[in-house]
């Protein structure tokens, strides 16, 4: 009986058959992994493009941290500025066709 995990894998040379063997083999393996590699180009395509997107969401974060930075004044910036008080009559609605009341104020002398 024969141990037939020992004996040698069968192979044509082309030589018996007259057909270049290593050759179809080459190619019929090249037929079987373009679907792969074409899935491995789209993985590649994918990625860059996740990497575009994740900059992109960076440099608008930095943008957002830039903006709200310049538009909110810090406690310390607003307890540095004085009060301001707007006039009185700048703050009341006027009336169409009628200038502001004004008050005359009267001195003793």
């Amino acid at each position: 009986m024969t141990d037939i995990g020992s004996t040698a894998p069968v192979t044509f040379t082309g030589i018996e058959s007259g057909l270049n063997t290593e050759q179809i083999m080459s190619a019929y393996l090249q037929i079987d992994e373009a679907p792969l590699t074409e899935l491995e180009d789209q993985q590649t395509t994918v990625n860059n493009q996740v990497s575009a997107y994740q900059t992109i969401q960076q440099q608008l974060q930095a943008l957002q941290t830039a903006a709200d930075q310049v538009s909110a004044p810090t406690l310390s910036q607003v307890q540095s500025q004085p009060a301001q008080r707007t006039p009185r009559w700048q703050r009341r609605p006027l009336v169409p066709g009628r200038a502001p009341a004004r008050r005359h104020s009267q001195s003793t002398s």
